[in-house]
Protein backbone atom coordinates (compact mmCIF):
# COMPACT_ATOMS: atom_id res chain seq x y z
CA UNK A 1 0.00 0.00 0.00
CA UNK A 2 2.78 2.56 1.02
CA UNK A 3 4.35 1.98 -1.99
CA UNK A 4 1.44 2.11 -4.35
CA UNK A 5 0.61 5.51 -2.79
CA UNK A 6 4.18 6.91 -3.75
CA UNK A 7 4.28 5.35 -7.23
CA UNK A 8 1.03 6.76 -8.36
CA UNK A 9 2.02 10.02 -7.45
CA UNK A 10 5.29 9.93 -10.16
CA UNK A 11 3.19 8.21 -12.87
CA UNK A 12 -0.28 7.19 -14.45
CA UNK A 13 1.42 4.29 -16.40
CA UNK A 14 -1.51 2.11 -14.51
CA UNK A 15 -5.03 1.87 -15.36
CA UNK A 16 -5.67 1.25 -11.33
CA UNK A 17 -4.29 0.52 -8.42
CA UNK A 18 -5.00 -0.94 -5.08
CA UNK A 19 -3.72 0.33 -1.47
CA UNK A 20 -4.30 -2.09 1.10
CA UNK A 21 -3.35 -0.95 4.42
CA UNK A 22 -1.07 1.43 3.39
CA UNK A 23 -0.02 4.71 5.16
CA UNK A 24 -0.21 7.79 3.07
CA UNK A 25 1.45 10.59 5.40
CA UNK A 26 4.64 9.58 6.98
CA UNK A 27 4.08 12.32 9.94
CA UNK A 28 0.85 11.57 11.19
CA UNK A 29 1.75 8.11 11.37
CA UNK A 30 4.29 8.82 13.80
CA UNK A 31 1.70 9.80 16.29
CA UNK A 32 -1.31 8.25 15.37
CA UNK A 33 -0.43 4.55 14.66
CA UNK A 34 -2.11 2.39 17.62
CA UNK A 35 1.05 0.41 18.22
CA UNK A 36 2.29 4.27 19.14
CA UNK A 37 6.49 3.86 20.60
CA UNK A 38 9.51 4.37 19.14
CA UNK A 39 8.92 1.89 16.95
CA UNK A 40 7.18 4.13 14.18
CA UNK A 41 9.82 6.66 14.75
CA UNK A 42 12.61 3.84 13.83
CA UNK A 43 10.00 2.59 10.67
CA UNK A 44 10.11 5.64 9.63
CA UNK A 45 14.06 6.51 9.85
CA UNK A 46 15.61 2.95 9.57
CA UNK A 47 12.97 0.79 8.69
CA UNK A 48 10.33 0.95 5.64
CA UNK A 49 10.53 3.76 5.13
CA UNK A 50 14.31 4.53 5.12
CA UNK A 51 13.99 8.44 5.76
CA UNK A 52 17.79 8.01 7.37
CA UNK A 53 16.63 11.00 9.63
CA UNK A 54 14.56 12.39 12.27
CA UNK A 55 11.46 14.20 11.26
CA UNK A 56 13.28 17.21 13.14
CA UNK A 57 16.48 17.02 10.97
CA UNK A 58 14.99 16.53 7.87
CA UNK A 59 11.05 17.71 7.50
CA UNK A 60 11.56 17.72 3.87
CA UNK A 61 11.79 14.37 3.64
CA UNK A 62 8.74 13.03 5.69
CA UNK A 63 6.97 15.11 2.97
CA UNK A 64 8.49 13.97 0.16
CA UNK A 65 7.96 10.36 1.45
CA UNK A 66 3.94 11.21 1.82
CA UNK A 67 2.04 10.40 -0.51
CA UNK A 68 -1.04 12.35 0.40
CA UNK A 69 0.90 15.85 0.15
CA UNK A 70 0.96 14.92 -3.92
CA UNK A 71 -2.86 14.02 -4.45
CA UNK A 72 -3.17 16.11 -7.33
CA UNK A 73 -0.94 14.49 -8.91
CA UNK A 74 -2.36 11.01 -8.94
CA UNK A 75 -4.36 10.13 -12.40
CA UNK A 76 -4.82 6.83 -11.46
CA UNK A 77 -8.03 5.14 -10.07
CA UNK A 78 -7.67 3.78 -6.48
CA UNK A 79 -8.89 0.89 -4.29
CA UNK A 80 -8.74 1.81 -0.88
CA UNK A 81 -9.09 -0.85 1.49
CA UNK A 82 -8.71 -1.04 5.64
CA UNK A 83 -9.54 -2.63 8.59
CA UNK A 84 -10.88 -1.15 11.76
CA UNK A 85 -8.24 -3.83 13.84
CA UNK A 86 -5.23 -2.77 11.80
CA UNK A 87 -2.93 -2.55 14.73
CA UNK A 88 -0.38 -0.74 12.39
CA UNK A 89 -1.84 1.72 10.13
CA UNK A 90 -5.63 3.58 11.49
CA UNK A 91 -7.71 4.28 9.64
CA UNK A 92 -7.25 7.87 9.92
CA UNK A 93 -4.21 8.00 7.82
CA UNK A 94 -5.75 6.49 4.86
CA UNK A 95 -9.07 8.42 5.46
CA UNK A 96 -6.71 11.73 4.64
CA UNK A 97 -5.81 10.30 0.87
CA UNK A 98 -9.19 9.88 0.57
CA UNK A 99 -10.79 13.13 1.54
CA UNK A 100 -7.55 14.54 -0.50
CA UNK A 101 -8.79 12.66 -3.82
CA UNK A 102 -12.51 13.38 -3.11
CA UNK A 103 -11.65 17.53 -2.93
CA UNK A 104 -9.90 17.25 -6.01
CA UNK A 105 -12.30 15.11 -7.89
CA UNK A 106 -9.90 12.22 -8.41
CA UNK A 107 -11.46 8.94 -8.77
CA UNK A 108 -11.27 7.12 -5.13
CA UNK A 109 -13.22 4.26 -3.48
CA UNK A 110 -12.41 3.55 0.25
CA UNK A 111 -13.71 0.14 1.96
CA UNK A 112 -13.34 -0.05 5.69
CA UNK A 113 -13.66 -3.37 7.22
CA UNK A 114 -14.95 -3.84 10.80
CA UNK A 115 -13.45 -6.60 11.46
CA UNK A 116 -10.57 -6.30 9.17
CA UNK A 117 -6.50 -5.85 10.53
CA UNK A 118 -3.53 -5.22 8.68
CA UNK A 119 -3.50 -6.57 5.67
CA UNK A 120 -5.96 -8.92 3.55
CA UNK A 121 -7.34 -11.38 5.57
CA UNK A 122 -5.92 -10.51 8.96
CA UNK A 123 -8.93 -10.81 11.49
CA UNK A 124 -11.55 -10.86 8.96
CA UNK A 125 -14.32 -12.24 8.93
CA UNK A 126 -15.03 -15.24 6.09
CA UNK A 127 -17.10 -12.57 4.40
CA UNK A 128 -15.24 -9.50 4.78
CA UNK A 129 -12.09 -11.70 3.66
CA UNK A 130 -13.91 -12.89 0.18
CA UNK A 131 -16.23 -9.68 -0.39
CA UNK A 132 -11.93 -7.95 0.06
CA UNK A 133 -10.54 -9.99 -2.83
CA UNK A 134 -13.55 -9.80 -4.81
CA UNK A 135 -13.39 -6.15 -4.70
CA UNK A 136 -9.95 -6.10 -6.05
CA UNK A 137 -10.31 -8.52 -8.91
CA UNK A 138 -13.46 -6.21 -10.08
CA UNK A 139 -11.55 -2.99 -9.46
CA UNK A 140 -8.92 -3.91 -11.80
CA UNK A 141 -11.34 -5.87 -14.27
CA UNK A 142 -13.95 -2.40 -14.37
CA UNK A 143 -9.94 -0.41 -15.18
CA UNK A 144 -8.03 -3.04 -17.25
CA UNK A 145 -7.94 -2.29 -20.89
CA UNK A 146 -8.05 -5.80 -22.45
CA UNK A 147 -7.31 -4.16 -26.46
CA UNK A 148 -3.46 -4.01 -25.76
CA UNK A 149 -3.30 -0.56 -26.40
CA UNK A 150 -3.67 1.03 -22.98
CA UNK A 151 -2.39 1.49 -19.31
CA UNK A 152 -0.33 -1.53 -17.82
Amino acid sequence: GYATNLLITQTDRFAAAANVSGKVNIISFLGDSPKITTRNYAAAEVGQDRIGATLWEQPHKYVEHSAVMFADRIKTPLLMLSGEGDWNVPATNQREMYYALRRLGKEVVWVHYTSGGHGAGRSSTAEDFVDHWQRMFEWFAEHFDDSGEGSS
